[in-house]
């Protein structure tokens, strides 16, 4: 996540330097080199995309050659447009974090009922459900590989009440009853790898101490 919002916001900031900078030395560079209006040029140069209008005024634009061009704003416009690039690239490695993240530590968590003392946390996936009472259900959507679903385990270590555990896919449903005291795999075989919604559901559940693993 620190990385998605530090890529965007130097993205966005450099981005927004490299534009202003780059509107300076146009205008700079266009009452020398150019028999046209400068806030014209700087006008194309801003509003045509992906540089096409800066192409265009280097082709086209710069008609008169025998001045030199000013170098005003020049080193600012490339110092920008370099930290435009690295905050791309971070960009790009937080977006890819956060979609890993969403892997194996952002399920959508969701709770309706009853619960008192509730602490659900899901991480590299485990999901430890404890509360000292509950009754309800809280409900994850994870995304299970093959072999994921092949280590899928629940322990139930509450001091009492029933608990239940459901998988949805798509139309397929599974629901199986994990007492107090429950340890042991849960057989996902009619599942496809991919996302699932597993659903823990208390009926009256006291000291409950739940914790379903997939890895």
């Amino acid at each position: 996540m620190i990385w998605f919002i530090v890529g965007i916001t130097a993205f966005v900031n450099a981005l927004i330097v490299f534009m202003a900078c780059l509107g300076m030395w146009t205008y700079e560079d266009a009452k020398v080199r150019s028999q046209q209006s400068p806030v014209l040029w700087v006008l194309i140069v801003l509003l045509v995309p992906n540089l096409v209008g800066l192409i265009i005024y280097l082709l086209v634009g710069r008609t008169v050659k025998q001045l030199p061009s000013p170098g005003k704003y020049k080193r600012a416009a490339i110092i920008s447009a370099v930290c435009f690039g690295l905050g791309a690239i971070m960009m790009i490695f937080g977006t890819i974090s956060l979609v890993h993240a969403d892997r194996f530590d952002r399920y959508g968590s969701r709770q309706i009922g009853s619960f008192a003392g509730l602490e659900d946390d899901l991480r590299n996936g485990v999901w430890a459900i404890s509360a000292d009472s509950a009754n309800g259900y809280s409900r994850r959507n994870p995304v299970l590989d093959a072999g994921e679903m092949d280590a899928f385990h629940v322990t139930n270590i509450s001091a009492a009440g029933s608990a239940a555990l459901r998988v949805e896919q798509g139309n397929n449903t599974q629901t199986v009853d994990i007492p107090v005291g429950f340890d042991g795999y849960i057989d996902l075989s009619g599942f496809e790898p991919g996302r699932v919604q597993i659903t823990a559901e208390f009926d009256h559940a006291q000291d409950v101490n739940i914790i379903i693993r997939w890895r």
